[in-house]
């Protein structure tokens, strides 16, 4: 707030000193109103912390995600708050990203709180090797699929899974289920048609021969 004052308050007051006492007293009391105002503005209180909240708190990348209130937002080790508790539910960061959930959609979020990929996925996950897994509905379900529906049944570990890169952009088509993240260049996946085997990062899929399936 601008408060009206200083030299140009003092000059406009000293103008008016001629019309007596009220006149003056009146200019005083214009000015120091801002001021008063100021006083008696209500003050929010920044979100707290529990100590034990704190200690249980899991620290990557110098941030944790914590429940505040009825959100989640980022606190540093000292349990100062990082990112304000805005979210419905708030992840790891990893490679410098971290999913949060708005409105039951997972999105990304950096280190600012900065929103980078819009929370636009039914499930995802942490980033790994520049990419992160995320799921969606069946393209064609199965009648079973449709019928839990119907019945407000929401299976979503029936979701197929595909990759995204650090922009959003889907870079593996949503086609493995189950599906892993991505380490030493490859991710375990599973096909639609049962299929069980690796793919690299640019989605090639290599299966696994049946001394493998069990590593």
């Amino acid at each position: 707030m601008r408060v009206v004052g200083g030299s140009w308050g003092l000059a406009m007051c000293n103008k008016v000193r001629a019309g007596g006492s009220l006149a003056l007293l009146t200019c005083v009391l214009v000015l120091a109103v801002p001021v008063l105002a100021q006083g008696t503005e209500a003050v929010t209180s920044p979100p707290t912390l529990d100590p034990d909240q704190l200690r249980r708190a899991s620290f990557h990348e110098g941030l944790a995600a914590v429940r505040m209130g009825e959100k989640y937002g980022y606190v540093d080790p000292l349990g100062r708050v990082a990112i304000a508790p805005r979210f419905d539910y708030a992840n790891i960061f990893s490679e410098g990203l971290a999913r949060v959930v708005v409105d039951g959609l997972s999105g990304y979020v950096d280190r600012s709180g900065a929103i980078v990929i819009g929370p636009r996925f039914e499930r995802a996950y942490k980033f790994s090797e520049g990419l992160a897994r995320v799921c969606a509905p069946p393209r064609q379900p199965s009648l079973l699929f449709r019928i839990a529906r119907l019945v407000g049944y929401e299976d979503f570990h029936a979701y197929p899974c595909g990759y995204i890169d650090r922009t959003g952009k889907l870079v593996i088509d949503y086609q493995y289920l189950p599906a892993t993240g991505f380490q030493g260049g490859h991710a375990r996946v599973t096909t639609l048609d049962g299929r069980v085997g690796h793919i690299d990062r640019s989605g090639e899929f290599v299966a696994m021969r049946d001394g493998e399936r069990e590593e």
